[in-house]
């Protein structure tokens, strides 16, 4: 918001987009540092924490040396502390044009706001009398003392009148009360020609079109999954089966770096081949590449490896009744045990593990931090023959869904 009231409408564009890249810029080197510590299994986290401090720290003093938009000084009144501030912003420049046209933006938005509080005024008062009328004025009155004053405004004859005016509106129902109040509000706001502008806007074909467009863009922007993805980049990571967490950690700086690259990509082929050409390719790519990871994730639960060995010391437990590894994965309290060969899966238990410590089986032959040989423990991912799909998958969705973000 502050770049686009503060920046010129020939670089507003290019502000904004860079600002997007800047943030993916961001993301790649917040999973680079979580990269550097995620080998630290016990300080690893705080430091990944604490020094997403840095440079929230020095944005926040870079804040204090910035002005006010010129926008928001003129809205409150200020208007010759935002030519100073406009002018600083735009250096010899000629700056009248501009400063016209925000001067003219915040009298229409001030007019905006004045007609909503005047449809306010309108139907507050209105409803507000219909609850004196009901309560009768003296019983309202001893609710609040400045009732009978806000009464008096509604109704302008004496006390005594509006006594008999209650005493007579109390038999009407409350329904229809509210029916002739909505109704009389309904009736003063159009006498004074004041519509909402949410409604006016609605009213114009081509506004109305334009509003939708700009709304359905931006919902889309948020339920196409790009957050999941990049937030649960690790776990998805995981999830196809990569087995180490530091290597599942890099991998997602992987991810965050494709996705800045090709947010630049973006950037350059916007004022090439347009921005509907762009979205509609962007879009048609996310979807693929979602229907991608959604048929890879199915296919690796359906052929994840059997369970063959039932170990004696976890026969008591709830883990002894699972046969695959997909169902003894989906239990948070049990993990995949298994023989690791370079084709195939043997030797495999499901065996009970905590949630508070699910790196090790609390029992039988995974229940150590260091295994020997060959021996894998899976908590949170299954070796299967389709691993590969989601991370295909996922690189294809941030190939097609940065470039039209």
């Amino acid at each position: 918001m502050y770049l686009a009231e503060c920046s010129p409408s020939y670089a507003r564009g290019s502000l904004v987009s860079t600002n997007i890249a800047m943030v993916a810029f961001g993301q790649f080197m917040a999973n680079v540092v979580d990269g550097i510590f995620g080998g630290d299994s016990k300080n690893g986290w705080r430091y990944m924490l604490g020094l997403g401090a840095v440079p929230a720290g020095i944005q926040f003093l870079g804040f204090l040396f910035m002005p006010e938009s010129p926008r928001w000084l003129v809205s409150v009144g200020k208007e010759e502390k935002a030519r100073r501030v406009l002018q600083s912003m735009r250096g010899a420049l000629d700056i009248e044009e501009e400063y016209d046209h925000i001067k003219e933006t915040c009298r229409e938005l001030q007019l905006e706001e004045e007609a909503r509080g005047l449809y306010l005024g309108l139907v507050i008062p209105v409803a507000f009398r219909d609850i004196i009328v009901l309560l009768g004025l003296s019983r309202a009155a001893k609710l609040s003392p400045g009732i009978r004053k806000l009464a008096a405004g509604c109704y302008p004859s004496s006390s005594s009148s509006m006594e008999t005016r209650a005493t007579q509106k109390t038999r009407a129902s409350q329904h229809d009360l509210k029916k002739n109040s909505e109704t009389e509000a309904a009736a003063m706001g159009q006498s004074r020609g004041k519509t909402p502008i949410i409604i006016q806007m609605l009213q114009i074909p081509s506004v109305r079109r334009s509003l939708l467009v700009g709304c359905s863009l931006q919902v889309i922007q948020q339920v196409a999954g790009i957050n999941t993805v990049m937030y649960y980049s690790a776990t998805i990571i995981r999830m196809s089966g990569v087995k180490s967490d530091e290597a599942a950690i890099w991998l997602s700086a992987v991810t965050a770096a494709v996705n800045f690259l090709f947010t630049l990509v973006g950037l350059y082929l916007v004022e090439r081949i347009g921005r509907r050409p762009l979205t509609l390719a962007s879009l048609m790519g996310a979807i693929v590449s979602l229907a991608w990871l959604a048929v890879g994730f199915h296919l690796s639960a359906l052929n994840t490896p059997p369970i063959d060995v039932i170990e004696s010391v976890a026969q008591t437990s709830n883990c002894a009744r699972y046969r695959t590894c997909n169902a003894c994965r989906q239990d948070l309290e049990c993990g995949y045990c298994y023989v690791d060969m370079p084709e195939y899966v043997i030797n495999s238990s499901c065996l009970p593990t905590t949630y508070d410590n699910p790196w090790t089986s609390t029992m039988g032959r995974c229940n150590s931090s260091s295994l020997p040989g060959q021996l894998t423990w899976a908590y949170d991912y299954c070796p299967t023959p389709y691993s590969w799909m989601p991370m295909v998958g996922l690189v294809l969705y941030l190939i097609s869904f940065a470039p039209g973000e």
